[in-house]
């Protein structure tokens, strides 16, 4: 689902999704209550089941007063208590996990990822091509041009993608998911 160039295949994003939610979890206090964590993953997989998803997910809940819910890619999923617990309505609730299953669906962090990597492979060049007048200049132009801050590049037509545009699209598909 979406456009955009990504290196990662399902199961690569599942492997690495799988290494984040160990850090994750060795770093973080996870709620063990099965009374609590039974209802957080039926509601969850309940959305997951109306999504586009192509991942299977895995659905937790971290103890921490902090209202937030997070997703790794390849369908590590964590909701914090404080969360839950702030909650008016199951409603909410919901419009926060379909919003961070459509960041999976999406694969935002495997395409974050390879822009990343093409932005890295793209130094490369560079440094292998003889050291000419011309090649410097061209260098330098690149790297003040990449240096500029995101207002700058926007005007120079060097359209940056953004969280905040990632997660308009996100919202939007989120929004078919709880409606």
């Amino acid at each position: 689902m979406g456009k955009g160039v990504n290196f990662y295949s399902l199961e690569k994003e599942i492997a690495l999704g799988k290494e984040l939610a160990q850090e994750v979890e060795r770093s973080a206090k996870l709620i063990d209550d099965p009374v609590v964590t039974e209802y957080v993953n039926r509601v969850g997989q309940n959305l997951v089941r109306n999504s586009d998803a192509r991942v299977p997910f895995t659905i937790k809940v971290i103890d921490s007063d902090e209202v937030n819910a997070f997703a790794l890619p390849g369908g590590f999923f964590y909701v914090n208590s404080g969360l839950i617990l702030r909650a008016q309505e199951e409603s909410e609730l919901a419009g926060v996990r379909a919003h961070e299953i459509s960041h999976v669906t999406a694969r935002h962090g495997t395409k974050k990822r390879t822009k990343a990597e093409i932005m890295q492979l793209a130094t490369i060049p560079p440094i292998l091509l003889p050291r000419s007048e011309l090649c410097r200049v061209n260098i330098e132009q690149s790297t003040r041009a990449v240096a500029r801050p995101a207002s700058l590049r926007h005007q120079s037509g060097l359209r940056p993608i953004t969280k905040r545009i990632w997660s308009s699209t996100t919202s939007q598909l989120g929004i078919h998911l709880v409606v």
